[in-house]
Order: structure tokens, then sequence, then C-alpha cells
């Protein structure tokens, strides 16, 4: 037996009331899709009515075996944000990687001594501060 995991779907839902009920109707139907047995998980962002859908899902005795978790990269992000030292890092990463494209001789020596690109962190990216701090340490 071969196990994997699978992105499946993505739901266009602009426009549409999005309560726990039409949540849980989503995750059904996505369910029904796929056949209920092959169905172990079903992993979406952290909000809060995503969390009560996905509870709410499990609850039901027809899905119990099916279990709701937030992205882990959602965590991660939010987790680095209550670690006041790593804020206090990436304040002063930021201002490194600046300071180096911005100066054309602190630019060329690290390009010298690296085959890696600076790269500036997105607030949408996940997690992105922490590639950015690898890639100055390297």
């Amino acid at each position: 037996m071969q196990l994997k995991q699978n992105f499946l779907k993505c739901v266009d839902a602009f426009g549409e009331y999005k309560d726990v009920e039409y949540l849980k109707w989503l995750f059904i139907e996505v369910i029904k899709e796929v056949g209920e047995d092959d169905v172990v998980q079903i992993i979406t962002n952290n909000a809060p009515v995503c969390q009560r859908a996905g509870m709410n899902l499990a609850s039901d005795p027809k899905y119990s075996h099916i279990f709701w978790i937030p992205c882990v990269a959602l965590l991660n992000t939010n987790t680095i944000k209550l670690c006041s030292w790593i804020e206090e890092l990436e304040h002063d990463v930021k201002n490194i990687r600046n300071f180096v494209v911005n100066h054309n001789n602190a630019l060329a020596i690290f390009n010298k001594h690296s085959d890696l690109k600076l790269l500036k962190a997105a607030e949408t990216r996940f997690a992105s501060i922490i590639v950015m701090m690898k890639r100055i340490k390297q």
C-alpha cells in the first residue's frame, strides 16, 4: 500500500458567506469526491471559522476519523512573532541585507564569497525571514 499526500482543490469562495456550516459543507463535498475512507486529514488556515468548522466535522461520528489541523507554515510564522528575540534578529538581518544590497562595495564582497543571492523577506511569505537569515549566515 502506497501512502501519499495530495493537494486536491482550491475553492473560490469570493462573495460567499464563510461561516462554520458553509465550510463544513465544503469539506464534506471534497471528502465525498475523494472517498470517505481515503481522507484522513484536512489542512486549512488558522482562522477561527476554519478551526470551528474542522472541529465540528471531526465531532461528527461519520467523519470522526478525519483530523483537522492548521497550516504549519502559519503556525511557524505566528510562533516567530511571539519570540521577541527573533523579531529583534529579524530587524537586524533586514538592516544588514538593505546595507549590503544598497552599497556596491559591500554587495561585491558578498557576491565574491557567496553563490547565493540575498532575498528580501516578503510579508506574505511564511517564514521567509528564516531563509534570509540562513543566507546571510552562509
